[in-house]
């Protein structure tokens, strides 16, 4: 499964940040590694304009 590395809310319910590869944690708390079947990644991916959605991965439904 494809993984995507992201931000969160401090309540890690919400996705505020995309990111290429694993950040510095000081600077970027609560970020994780993501698969892409996760619901938070397919709100997130949705929210986003076209252009947003050709650059990142698509969600994908949970097996």
């Amino acid at each position: 499964m494809e993984t995507v590395f992201v931000q969160l809310d401090p309540s890690e319910m919400f996705i505020i940040g995309y990111m290429g590869s694993p950040q510095d944690p000081e600077a970027f708390p609560n970020q994780l590694e993501m698969s892409v079947d996760d619901p938070r990644w397919a709100t997130w991916y949705n929210a986003q304009s076209y252009f947003i959605q050709q650059a990142v991965p698509a969600p994908v439904a949970a097996s």
